[in-house]
This record gives structure tokens, C-alpha cells and sequence, in this order.
């Protein structure tokens, strides 16, 4: 029998193999129904909806984070501030550079703190 041919025969519910009770049978009986009725899915509203506003609580924080960043490299205004102000490239570079001294710099602080947001942004636009 064709892949194609089983395929079609145990989407229509032909399948003569035995499933498990359970998700399996479950999934199968849900497939079988032509008008899509017993597709019935919770979707969690409540917990989306919480979701969302821990999302949002958290890039608010993480903005406010950045905002202070930005306050003390304006007071700053030192060469690698503005370079990695007004360049990618620049603030990639000293963003992931590593130093002798184990404080991390001000252009370190707001690189790792540039991928939370991203990370945040990505997961709340999703």
C-alpha cells in the first residue's frame, strides 16, 4: 500500500492498527469529525492574558533600565558612549568585549541588557 494511499486511510479513520487510548484515540476521533464540531481547543485566556501583562511588566522595567543608560552616557559623553551611540558595528564591538577588570563596562551593561529586550520583544510579539 502506497504512503499516500495509508495516509488518506488513516486520516478518514480506516486505519486497521490498534491505538492507545488516550491522546492517540482522542486525536483520531477529532480528525474523523467531517464538520470540525468536536474540535474543541481551550485557549487559555486568562493565563494569555496574564501572560501579556508579566511581558509587559518586564520590557517596562528592562526600558526603564535602558533609559538609565542612556541618562548616564549622555553625562559621560566619552568617546566609546558616542561612537557606540551612533554605530552598530562599534557597539556590537564593545558590547561583547572582554575585559581584564571583572566589572562589566557601561557598553557591556547595556549589550546584555540589549538581548533581554530582544528576547522579551521576540517572546511578547509572538
Amino acid at each position: 500500500m502506497s504512503r499516500r494511499k495509508r495516509q488518506r486511510d488513516s486520516e478518514k479513520g480506516n486505519n486497521k492498527s490498534t491505538s492507545l487510548d488516550g491522546f492517540p484515540n482522542t486525536a483520531k476521533f477529532i480528525a474523523k469529525d467531517r464538520d470540525k464540531a468536536a474540535a474543541i481547543f481551550r485557549r487559555f485566556d486568562t493565563l494569555s492574558y496574564r501572560n501579556l501583562l508579566y511581558l509587559q511588566s518586564k520590557i517596562s522595567v528592562l526600558q526603564e533600565r535602558l533609559d538609565i543608560c542612556d541618562a548616564e552616557d549622555a553625562k559621560d559623553r566619552s568617546d566609546e558612549a558616542v561612537r557606540c551611540a551612533t554605530s552598530w558595528e562599534d557597539f556590537e564591538i564593545a558590547g561583547n568585549s572582554t575585559s581584564n577588570n571583572k566589572a562589566e563596562t557601561p557598553q557591556q551593561t547595556r549589550w546584555r541588557l540589549c538581548q533581554e529586550i530582544k528576547i522579551a520583544l521576540k517572546e511578547y510579539r509572538k
